[in-house]
């Protein structure tokens, strides 16, 4: 039996078991994808995600694999504005960093199971987790607390009827690594239209990872070439100064969606949610995973006071609640603020004043 079984091993769950492990404590994570894997989103990392690698140790292995970004260049109609950050962020293929990730836990200790996490409940004085393995058959681990950072459709947070009713008008998100594009920059560049926005995250001096969000039934509507309406909203938003079709995409298109969920709570009896199993955050200002990495360490302190001091759980779990959402909050409303501001006909003008507001949550 382990101390703590982690659902997902992307940052949130790999953060989580790397922190738990140093303090004396036995992880298991179970994940059913084989890594390095691709993953489209959370390439972008504020300073203040920069700043949690390094404290978790694996911030030098990655900088060397990282593209400087140095702010945001906004447009919206025929409006643009320059938003420097105060301290620069990175880019940074989530291939590497989940890996390295994941290492880190593997080396602190931390045995990974490939398989797919189907149910969790409570036994007499443990959580169960019903995992199904690669040979197909069905088993059953047991730890004292369970960690669910298996993302937007977290079995963990639905096994526990955790999460918050889905909202209406969801949007989606499609996008993947494209080469050829000129022009880059060291600047992210995002293209604003309504509910919608075209994103261009700079890998290289020629690559980028590029990701179109827009309302789910837009892209239910043009469902039978995907490809092309993505080449074909990108050149309306960015106005034509971005041409998809003569770029080429490296591996597949990723989808992503719907982008909205939260949980009710993010805790249960034996259970702490984390990352987007938590709640998503709307990824046009990038603090997914900041808010992953920070959780890790919110449930690190939660699980120690449980297991190592003695605290009641209750006590334990409630502070773990309050803090992530008071982090959750802060976060979720700069991004409210961010994607307003950007769709006022006034943009230029206010951008020196918008600035410190980028600072103060990218910092």
């Amino acid at each position: 039996m382990y101390d703590v079984l982690v659902a997902g091993a992307g940052p949130a769950g790999s953060a989580s078991a790397l922190l738990l492990e140093r303090e004396g404590l036995s992880v298991g994570i179970v994940e059913r994808s084989v890594f390095p894997r691709t993953k489209a989103c959370g390439e972008y990392l504020s300073a203040a995600t920069v700043r949690e690698l390094h404290a978790l140790g694996v911030a030098g292995f990655l900088e060397a694999q990282a593209t400087p970004v140095s702010g945001v260049r906004l447009y919206s109609g025929k409006a643009q504005a320059a938003l420097p950050f105060r301290s620069p962020g990175w880019s940074l293929p989530r291939a590497a960093l989940d890996s390295t990730l994941l290492e880190a836990a593997k080396e602190a200790g931390t045995r990974v199971h490939h398989a797919r996490l189907e149910t969790v409940r409570a036994g007499s004085n443990e959580m169960l987790a019903g995992v199904r393995n690669e040979r197909g058959e069905l088993e059953t681990l047991r730890a004292r607390v369970i960690v669910g950072a298996d993302g937007l459709h977290s079995t963990v947070a639905r096994s526990c009827n955790l999460p918050a009713p889905a909202p209406r008008g969801a949007r989606f998100a499609l996008g993947g690594h494209y080469r050829d594009l000129p022009g880059l920059g060291c600047e992210l560049q995002m293209f604003v239209e309504g509910r919608s926005y075209f994103a261009l995250n700079p890998l290289s001096n020629s690559s980028a990872n590029v990701m179109l969000v827009v309302p789910g039934d837009e892209l239910h509507r043009n469902r039978g070439d995907v490809d092309a309406f993505m080449c074909t909203r990108a050149r309306r938003l960015s106005r034509g100064r971005i041409r998809l079709d003569r770029a080429r995409i490296e591996g597949k298109r990723i989808a992503i969606g719907p982008l909205a969920y939260r949980a009710r709570r993010f805790t249960a009896p034996g259970v702490l949610l984390a990352g987007d199993a938590a709640q998503f955050v709307d990824p046009f200002t990038g603090q997914g995973v900041y808010l992953a990495l920070h959780a890790a360490a919110l449930v690190r302190d939660a699980i120690a006071a449980l297991l190592c001091r003695g605290v009641p759980q209750h006590e334990a779990w409630q502070l773990y609640e309050r803090r992530l959402r008071r982090e959750i909050r802060r976060r979720g409303l700069f991004s409210q603020l961010a994607s307003i501001a950007v769709r006022l006909p006034f943009l230029a003008p206010c951008a020196q004043a918008f600035t410190p507001l980028l600072d103060a949550v990218s910092a």
